[in-house]
C-alpha cells in the first residue's frame, strides 16, 4: 500500500488549526471564555503578521500557556492520546485542584478539548477528531472525561453546521442540523448517566456541559435553575457552574434579569459558607466574557453593580493574589460607568497586563488606562505597534520587560512551531485533502455573547 501524502490543502488546514489551538490555549490559560470566540477566531484564525491584535497576545503569552492545561489537553487529543488526557483530567482532580489564579484546572482542560473542534463543518480533521472521541467512549465508558469530550464533539459539530453569526437566524436546513447535533450530545451524557449513575457526583463539571446543552435545546428556564442548584449543592466551591447557569438564564439567552438573580442569591448562599463572596465575581468575570459587546448591559440585567462586585473581586485577590485576578478586575473597572475606578488595579499591575476577555485588546486596554490616567504605553510589550499617545522609546521601557518581551517571543515562536509540527503528521485513519473554506475577515464578535463552546 502506497502511503498517503498529506497535500497542501490539508497541510493549511493544520496549520490553521495550529494558529487556532495556540490562541485557545492562552485563551484559557489567561481566563478566557468557556466559550467559543467570535466567528473565524479558531481555525480560520491569520498569523501574527496580520496585525490580528488577540494574535499578538496569544504569542506573547506563549511562555505560560506551553506548561498549561488546556494546551496539554488540546495536544493529547489531537494525538489521540486519550489514556494520557483521562489522567490529566484525573490529576486535575488531585490536591486542591485549582492554578494559582484560583481557577479550576479540570475546567481549563475541558477548555482545551473544546478548542480542538474547528468552526468549518468540511474540515479535513472533523472525522479524525469524530473517531478519536467515539473508539475513547467505546474503549474506557466508565471514563467520566471521555463521555464529556464525545459530548463537546457534538456540541462543537453542532456549532458548525449551523453556521457562524449568533444572533443572525439561521436557515431551515440549518437549525435542524444544529439541533440534531445537540441532541446527540444529550444522548450520550443520557447513556453515560444509566450506566455511571454517580457521573454527576463525581464529576462536577458534569453539570456544566448539562446546562450548556440545555440552554442552546432552549430547555424551560426553571428546570436549568433547578438543575444549577442541584449540582452546586453537591459542588458548592465549582464556580463554573454557577457562572454556565447565570449566563443561560439571563435575557441575552432568553431568560429574565428576575430569572438571573434569583439563581444568582441562591447559588451565592449555597457557596458562601465554603468561598465567602469570591463567586459572585467568578460569574461577573464569566458574564463578562460571554456578553458580545454588551458587557455593562449584560452584568447590569443580571442585577451586578460596581458596589456589589468590587468588594467580591476584592476578596478574590485577597486569596489569590494572582496577576490574572488583577486584571480581572482592571477588566470590570472598565467595563464599568467610571473607568476611572480601574486605576488602582492598573497601578498595581505597573504594565503587567494580561487579556481577560475577547474585547481586552491592547487597544482597548489601552483607551481604558487613558481614560482611568493611568500612562500604559511603553508598559506592556503587546502594546508596541499601536499608536500610542505618547511612544515608547528604550529609556522608557524598563530593561526587564526588554528582556521578558523577547524570552516570551522566543517562546512563543518555539511553542507554534512545536504545535504545527504535531499537526503536519494526521491521526491515523484522518481523511485529508477536504476543501476549505476561504479565510474569513477578521470582525469583532457580534452584539450577543456566543457561548458556543
Amino acid at each position: 500500500m502506497s502511503a498517503r501524502r498529506v497535500g497542501p490543502t490539508a497541510g493549511r488546514a493544520r496549520m490553521r488549526l495550529a494558529c487556532g489551538v495556540l490562541l485557545l490555549a492562552a485563551a484559557a490559560a489567561t481566563g478566557q471564555p468557556l466559550a467559543r470566540p467570535a466567528p473565524g477566531m479558531r481555525a480560520s484564525m491569520p498569523g501574527p503578521a496580520s496585525g490580528d491584535a488577540r494574535a499578538e497576545m496569544a504569542t506573547h503569552w506563549a511562555a505560560q500557556v506551553q506548561a498549561g492545561p488546556a494546551a496539554k489537553a488540546a495536544a493529547l487529543l489531537i494525538d489521540g492520546r486519550v489514556d494520557d488526557l483521562d489522567r490529566l483530567v484525573q490529576d486535575a482532580a488531585s490536591a486542591d485542584g485549582r492554578d494559582a489564579a484560583g481557577r479550576w484546572t479540570r475546567s481549563q482542560v475541558y477548555t482545551g478539548i473544546a478548542s480542538v473542534f474547528p468552526d468549518e463543518p468540511a474540515h479535513p480533521l472533523w472525522p479524525a477528531l469524530d473517531r478519536i472521541t467515539a473508539d475513547w467512549l467505546a474503549r474506557r465508558p466508565a471514563s467520566h472525561a471521555a463521555a464529556l469530550a464525545r459530548a463537546q464533539y457534538w456540541i462543537s459539530h453542532a456549532w458548525a453546521a449551523r453556521g457562524d453569526g449568533y444572533p443572525v437566524t439561521p436557515s431551515a436546513a440549518r437549525q435542524q442540523a444544529f439541533e440534531a447535533d445537540l441532541q446527540q450530545a444529550e444522548r450520550v451524557l443520557d447513556a453515560h448517566e444509566q450506566a455511571s449513575p454517580k457521573a454527576t457526583a463525581q464529576e462536577p463539571h458534569w453539570a456544566v456541559m448539562r446546562i450548556k446543552v440545555h440552554n442552546l435545546l432552549g430547555r424551560d428556564k426553571t428546570g436549568i435553575h433547578q438543575l444549577a442548584i442541584g449540582a452546586l449543592r453537591q459542588h458548592p466551591d465549582y464556580d463554573p457552574i454557577a457562572a454556565e447557569a447565570a449566563l443561560a438564564l439571563s435575557p441575552a439567552w432568553g431568560g429574565t434579569t428576575a430569572q438571573a438573580k434569583a439563581f444568582i442569591d441562591e447559588a451565592m448562599a449555597i457557596a458562601r459558607p465554603v468561598s465567602g463572596e469570591q463567586l459572585r465575581a467568578r460569574i461577573a468575570i464569566h458574564l463578562a466574557r460571554n456578553a458580545g459587546q454588551r458587557q455593562a448591559l449584560l452584568l447590569a440585567q443580571t442585577g451586578f453593580t460596581w458596589e456589589s462586585v468590587k468588594p467580591a473581586i476584592d476578596e478574590v485577590i485577597a486569596r489569590y493574589p494572582d496577576l490574572y485576578n488583577v486584571n480581572a478586575a482592571r477588566m470590570l473597572g472598565c467595563i464599568s460607568d467610571i473607568p476611572a475606578r480601574a486605576r488602582p488595579y492598573f497601578e498595581r499591575l505597573q504594565g503587567r497586563i494580561q487579556p481577560v476577555a475577547w474585547f481586552d485588546d491592547p487597544w482597548y486596554v489601552d483607551q481604558c488606562a487613558r481614560q482611568a490616567g493611568w500612562a500604559l504605553a511603553g508598559h506592556a510589550p503587546w502594546t508596541e505597534g499601536l499608536p500610542p499617545e505618547r511612544p515608547a522609546t528604550a529609556a522608557t521601557v524598563p530593561a526587564a520587560s526588554l528582556a521578558l518581551s523577547t524570552a516570551v517571543a522566543v517562546a512563543g515562536g518555539v511553542l507554534a512551531l512545536l504545535v504545527f509540527l504535531r499537526l503536519q503528521r494526521p491521526p491515523a485513519g484522518a481523511r485529508v485533502g477536504a476543501p476549505l473554506d476561504t479565510p474569513r475577515e477578521q470582525k469583532r464578535p457580534a452584539p450577543a455573547g456566543e457561548n458556543r463552546a
